[in-house]
């Protein structure tokens, strides 16, 4: 329930004149598509398609992550080895 529906007092009407000039405006604006309009929704897309992986995106960030794991592992199983020696 909005703020202007909790203060309205009863056998009024549900929308005051202003209310729904704005809402007209809203829907108005809203169901025009001029050139101007097209061009914007169009860059829109533009700018969410150029943010999206793709396939071979995913592949680098795998083959990445793989030597990245690979790299840990050697590099742990060095610092383990290193360990047991001066331990014992």
């Amino acid at each position: 329930m909005s703020e202007s529906e909790r203060n309205r007092i009863p056998g009024e009407p549900e929308m005051t004149r202003a209310e729904i000039r704005g809402l007209v405006l809203r829907v108005r604006g809203d169901l025009y598509f001029g050139p101007e309009n097209v061009t914007i929704v169009l860059r829109r897309m533009d700018e969410r398609l150029g943010n999206t992986a793709t396939r071979e995106d995913i592949a680098n960030l795998k083959f990445s992550l793989i030597k990245c794991y690979i790299g840990s592992l050697i590099t742990l199983t060095g610092i383990i080895v290193a360990a047991f020696k001066w331990a014992l």
